[in-house]
This record gives structure tokens, sequence and C-alpha cells, in this order.
């Protein structure tokens, strides 16, 4: 009696186990200019923290908090709207900006690297019978995420990820 209630428990478990769980990583930077639908009132490029999640059909981009210039917001793009997924490396200089706070020597001693993944998607019917509008979103990625962040989407969304080189700025 009680190997047969004890296998189709075992079965249950590995069944729901193999369910994939939503993966959301935390420390991405939404990255849009002026004019957008989230900013209208902003007239320079500006980036607001994200939550960045992967479910099982779709990613979703959400607003941790709303500002003075950015209402809270919510993008979600199935994966099957996915048209390409890139990451950018592009190296800057930050005591650069800091605009001559620090001796020259000392800001051609210290570089980082931002992560930029940008996906590009299309609304509505791929087809000719319907209309079709295109989007780019642009996340800056943490470095101690972007590795997690590229695997995953490969894995979810089912494209490869190209990688691009940027020019150090």
């Amino acid at each position: 009696m009680r190997k047969s209630i004890l296998v189709p428990m075992l079965l249950l478990a590995l069944v729901s186990k193999s369910v994939a769980e939503d993966v959301t990583f935390s420390k991405a930077k939404y990255s849009f200019s002026g004019g957008s639908i989230v900013a209208s009132s902003i007239s320079k490029p500006y980036e607001i923290d994200v939550d960045l999640s992967f479910a099982d059909s779709k990613m979703s981009i959400r607003s941790k908090k709303a500002g003075k210039k950015v209402s809270g917001f919510s993008i979600e793009i199935p994966y099957s709207s996915i048209d390409s997924i890139s990451v950018e490396l592009s190296m800057r200089r930050p005591l650069e900006e800091a605009k001559g706070l620090t001796g020259p020597i000392l800001n051609m001693a210290i570089k980082t690297t931002d992560h930029w993944l940008a996906v590009k998607y299309h609304e509505g019917a791929s087809d000719q019978s319907g209309p079709l509008s295109a989007g780019v979103v642009v996340l800056r990625l943490d470095k101690s995420e972007y590795e997690g962040v590229i695997k995953t989407v490969e894995a979810r969304a089912g494209k490869r990820v190209a990688i691009l080189d940027g020019k150090a700025h």
C-alpha cells in the first residue's frame, strides 16, 4: 500500500519541479529618451531602476517606484514578439564625468564597462493582414547580473543574444 502511494507522489514532485519558475533580476535600469510614453516631460536621456522578469511566455519590465519625472510603468513582451536581442559592452571613464575633480592620470587609470541589453520586438499581426508596430527596449544591466540575464533570455526566448563590442568613450 505504501509503495502505491509513494510512486504517484514522487512523479508529481518531479513534474512540478520541471515547470520553470519566474526569474527576476533587480539591478537593471531602463534607459529612455525624452518624449517617450513613460516620461514625456524629460528632454534628455534618463534611467530608472526596474525589475526585469522572465516567465514561461514573456519578459516583463516593471519600474520599482514612480518619481517626479517618471510615472510607474510596466512593459510585457511575449517571446514570440521578439525579433532580436543584443548586448553591447561599452567602456567609459566614470571620473571623466566628474569634470575636472580628479587629475588626468587617475582618469586614465580607472575604467568601467557598461552592459546594454537591447530587445527589438514587434506588436500586432506579423503577417500582411494587420497592423504591425515595432519597438526597442534598452536596459543597462548590472555587472553582477548580465551573464545570468543573457543565459535566461536565451533559454526562455529561444533566441541567441548577439554580443556587440562598443567603442570606449
